[in-house]
């Protein structure tokens, strides 16, 4: 269903011309979040932006190479980085909260004089009200790309010569990394992973729950498991973790279970032996959805994320 909210959108796009656009320049702050800016933008002649929008809009909902169909569905955000899935996330998920809302605010103020090209933008965002289900609900497309460039290799005629072009330009690509409907977050591409600053979102996350996992004492060395843990595309992973499945590792009986089933060495006094290679990693696994049982052989695999049949 939140597949077809997403055609819907793209389709509606033409049924407004109360578009705006906007550069948008995002900043990582150390320790403190994500500032964002706006500057608004408007395009001549009249119109072009509606008809821009329009491009957009049919470079993804074309019936015959529409960008929407290699699309197979949207799914709730766990971390993994299918091509084939648009990830969605609610305003509020602690991933995101914080650097929604100054995103949002900074689009009730935007800067409207100076130089646009001294903005320094790094991304651009286009805004309008839509139509969903009979409610009126604000809409925002994001390109991740830097929308300001120099052109090479680029000439005007004029006065019967080329003559190369220097100048800085604005160059607003037809393609959308992110799509927010109402207080709904969509990522079209792991670009837009980038508008929140979701890395160091995640890494936060994954710290605290390796720190109340090696608080447990159900590993054998909390050192090593937290360096695996911490490293590599675990931190990601986190995202998906399951404290379910962490509070039936704290049984002894269980965790000697899933121990065997999951091929998990286990130290002399019952808890997972990290010190073993590949140990650890294989818990992590385990404990944010990464691995399940084949039915038709019984054994254990690796999936790349799990949903309710």
């Amino acid at each position: 269903m939140s597949l077809e909210v997403v055609r819907s959108v793209f389709e509606q796009m033409t049924s407004t011309r109360a578009w705006s656009a906007c550069l948008l320049k995002i900043k990582k702050i150390k320790n403190s979040g994500t500032a964002y800016a706006t500057r608004g933008i408007a395009l001549k002649p009249d119109g072009a932006l509606t008809e821009f929008v329009a491009r957009l809009s049919e470079a993804y909902i074309n019936p015959a190479k529409g960008m929407l169909q290699k699309y197979s569905a949207v799914c709730d955000y766990d971390g993994t980085t299918e091509a084939v899935k648009i990830y969605k996330l609610a305003s509020t998920s602690q991933l995101i909260a914080d650097e929604f809302t100054s995103l949002i605010t900074a689009f009730s103020t935007p800067e409207m004089a100076g130089d646009p090209f001294e903005f320094a933008a790094n991304a651009y965002s286009l805004k309008a009200t839509l139509n969903i289900d009979g409610i009126d609900t604000p809409v925002f497309a994001f390109s991740m790309q830097n929308p300001v460039c120099i052109l090479k290799n680029r000439f005007l005629y004029d006065e019967g010569s080329f003559h190369e072009i220097k100048e800085k330009v604005l160059n607003l690509r037809p393609t959308v990394d992110v799509l927010i409907i109402g207080t709904t977050v969509y990522l079209l591409t792991m670009a837009g992973e980038n508008l929140f600053h979701m890395e160091r979102s995640y890494k936060a996350l994954c710290d605290a729950t390796v720190l109340d996992i090696c608080e447990l004492d159900i590993v054998s060395n909390a050192d090593a498991f937290s360096t695996v843990a911490k490293s590599g595309h675990n931190p990601r992973r986190f995202v998906s973790f399951n404290r379910g499945r962490l509070d039936h590792m704290k049984d002894e009986q269980k965790r000697r279970i899933m121990a065997e089933r999951f091929n998990l060495s286990l130290s002399a006094d019952g808890k997972i032996d990290t010190s073993v290679d590949g140990v650890a990693e294989k818990f992590v696994k385990l404990l944010c959805n990464k691995g399940m049982v084949d039915p038709f052989e019984d054994m254990p695999v690796e999936v790349p994320s799990a949903a309710k049949w």
